[in-house]
């Protein structure tokens, strides 16, 4: 008996993370936090507002929130290239330092969640303004 619990356990070890979804099993295991997703973008009065969904794990901490700017040329100039805007444990942020409102700039996001180990999800996929 205690042979097959030690297989069963071993097993459940080397599944990857993102398949283990059975109540605190992820925290446990030392699993980094899901990817942030559902993420919405509006532009509200000069400034540029994203949502997006909360992660629900228990061991959550704060988001990681990353900007970039390329202009539209032929071959694309970085002019700010992953900068880390804010964190916040809030699923909503407002991004009030727009200095670039010319229609040949885009904003570009990108957020990924960390746990309280440290432990850090994938990005979210990137979303942009122009």
């Amino acid at each position: 008996m205690k042979k097959l619990l030690m297989i069963i356990l071993f097993n459940i070890l080397i599944i990857s993370c993102s398949q283990i979804k059975i109540g605190s099993i992820n925290e446990e295991l030392g699993c980094p936090p899901d990817r942030p997703s559902g993420l919405t973008i509006q532009y509200i009065s000069n400034n540029i507002e994203l949502n997006w969904s909360d992660n629900i794990e228990s061991d959550f901490k704060e988001y990681k929130i990353y900007r970039s700017i390329e202009k539209y040329s032929f071959p694309y100039t970085y002019i700010e290239r992953n900068k880390l805007l804010s964190t916040t444990s809030e699923s909503y942020f407002l991004d009030t330092n727009i200095a670039y409102t010319n229609s040949d700039y885009s904003y570009y996001y990108r957020i990924y969640a960390v746990d309280i180990e440290g432990l850090r999800s994938d990005y979210s996929y990137e979303y942009y303004w122009f």
